[in-house]
């Protein structure tokens, strides 16, 4: 499931390295879930199909 969802992070338009460096660190346990997602919509506008994919 995790793993799914990081790969629509990583294929999502914008921020390819950004979303790569953001889920290693989840990866390696530094960062939470939430705290990730939250990250990644503060810095990269997510588009609408994915995010509903989330909610």
């Amino acid at each position: 499931m995790t793993l799914r969802k990081s790969l629509l992070i990583f294929i999502t338009p914008g921020g390819t390295i950004y979303s790569a460096i953001l889920i290693q660190a989840y990866i390696l346990g530094l960062i939470q879930w939430p705290v990730l997602f939250y990250i990644y919509n503060k810095n990269i506008q997510v588009s609408t199909p994915v995010l509903r994919i989330f909610v």
